[in-house]
């Protein structure tokens, strides 16, 4: 049970993490700037638009359209990497196949960053950020299952 939770900490950091950088750097989705609205162009990720809120309104744009960085979807793809692997917990079927499980998220998430870029959605540097803060997220999440497992094996040994 203590695994699951610590899934589930570390998604609700990666999705804290997308929802307070999207906040802080509005920038607009690639598709956005190609139909040549005026007065929106592009933008490098480190300088924020402003009058993000009036570009929408003048327009009739959603806000989604300012909220290109970083990819949600790259950062939660990169998750699957070990989100997969997670599921040899639940499902006793699959406890010998958690790195089969690995390479399909890894294969499974590059395929959702790089589809991000040919539709339109985001900039390359969009999609390696999200990849970058998945990966770290990732790098915690082993972490704290690694910490977990050494508890749960000390608590066995101690029987």
């Amino acid at each position: 049970m203590r695994r699951i939770i610590g899934l589930f900490i570390v998604l609700l950091a990666a999705y804290l993490t997308m929802t307070l950088l999207k906040s802080v750097f509005p920038r607009p989705r690639y598709r956005t700037v190609v139909l040549g609205y005026e007065g929106i162009g592009f933008v490098p990720w480190y300088s924020p638009v402003s009058g993000a809120a009036d570009l929408e309104q003048a327009f009739g744009l959603s806000s989604d359209e300012f909220r290109s960085f970083p990819s949600g979807h790259s950062i939660l793809s990169a998750s699957a990497v070990y989100i997969l692997p997670s599921l040899s917990w639940i499902i006793p079927k699959l406890k010998d196949k958690q790195l089969v499980l690995s390479i399909v998220g890894l294969v499974f998430g590059c395929t959702i960053m790089f589809t991000r870029i040919i539709v339109g959605a985001h900039y390359l540097s969009d999609v390696s950020a999200g990849a970058i803060i998945g990966t770290l997220l990732s790098i915690v999440y082993t972490i704290i299952q690694l910490r977990l497992s050494v508890k749960q094996n000390q608590s066995i040994g101690s029987t």
